[in-house]
């Protein structure tokens, strides 16, 4: 398999940008597993609530409907998919920490949030026209709008993260910044593989699962159907040029498809996730190919690098899998 000129070079400046790739180790790793990990129950905002109750209701409507959507998505991750420790709880950010301020050794806690340079509320509509993220119906049932993960360019990049206060432990950066459940599982999967992977070898280096590690699992793919957002695939693409890119098992398919996958833990299938990460000004558009069943990460492609200005980083979430990309995954499968 090759190794990419554009891998090794988008690498060098991530350790020098001190990029958000996983750097937990053994010892940090076996400390973890013997504490309780707090779920932190996203609340609203005051300022932003009473910003929006002047300017726009339709808008505030819609922010508290994505916070009650993430909470339930996380829950459902958390309560379906968790088993690197037990005895999960879930308070609000202010009970948590009343807890951690008596005993810090004993929590650690666990969320949705953000990596950005600069404060944005995004609480737009999707290119379909409907709310952005998640919305509620009449009867209060929470319904996510897929179109929202082609239609945003914000300089907010989604992440899940163990924490303690004032101290990152590990975080998984997400593809968009309205994490649906299909995300949510997503997360939790990699972060427990990557858990998993260093609590293995005391000597491990958790960065290697997103480089090295690909290497020698991408061949595995040649078993596998690799499911793509049909969305995600750039338009111009025809069948014949897709199966001649990518000639192994492979199949078009709408997000729902693909979360229902990742939710029941198909164990036929890998998918393609377009992930950004931070890269001091700006950020790395990563294609993570994962498995369905337990995060595994079998192939990690750097296809382009944006820098931002002063203001803050501008992050793409409607980036597409063209041609070359398909060659490269197949070119890391062979």
């Amino acid at each position: 398999m090759k190794k990419h000129l554009t891998v090794i070079l988008i690498l060098v400046c991530l350790s020098s940008a001190k990029a958000q790739f996983p750097t937990i180790t053994f010892d940090q790793v076996v400390a973890l597993k013997q504490k309780t990990i707090i779920v932190i129950v996203e609340e609203e905002d005051p300022d932003i609530v009473l910003k929006l109750s002047k300017k726009n209701p339709e808008k505030l409507q819609t922010y508290r409907d994505n916070i009650f959507g993430k909470n339930m998505a996380l829950r459902f991750a958390i309560e379906n998919y968790w088993n690197f420790t037990s005895g999960m709880e879930y308070k609000t950010y202010e009970e948590a920490f009343k807890l951690y301020s008596k005993d810090s050794k004993q929590y650690a806690f666990i969320h949705f949030g953000v990596h950005t340079e600069q404060e944005m509320v995004r609480t737009g509509h999707s290119f379909n026209g409907q709310p952005a993220g998640w919305s509620r119906t009449g009867s209060g049932t929470s319904v996510y709008n897929p179109s929202t993960r082609r239609s945003e360019t914000s300089n907010v990049i989604s992440i899940l993260q163990i924490y303690v206060p004032g101290k990152e432990v590990i975080r998984v950066s997400l593809p968009n910044m309205y994490p649906s459940k299909g995300d949510a599982v997503y997360g939790i999967q990699q972060m427990q593989y990557i858990l998993r992977y260093v609590e293995a070898d005391k000597d491990a280096k958790a960065y290697k699962v997103l480089y090295s590690e690909p290497e020698k699992l991408a061949p595995m793919l040649k078993g596998k159907t690799l499911l793509i957002d049909k969305d995600d695939l750039d338009p111009k693409l025809d069948e014949q040029e897709i199966k001649k890119a990518y000639p192994f098992p492979l199949k078009v398919a709408s997000y729902e498809e693909i979360e229902t996958a990742i939710i029941n833990k198909e164990p036929n299938y890998a998918f393609v996730q377009i992930v950004p990460m931070d890269m001091g000004k700006g950020n790395v558009n990563i294609f993570f190919i994962s498995g369905m069943e337990d995060g595994k990460v079998y192939v990690a492609e750097f296809p382009k690098v944006a820098f931002g200005g002063i203001n803050g980083i501008d992050i793409k979430t409607n980036q597409r899998i063209k041609k070359k990309h398909l060659e490269r995954f197949a070119d890391s499968v062979e």
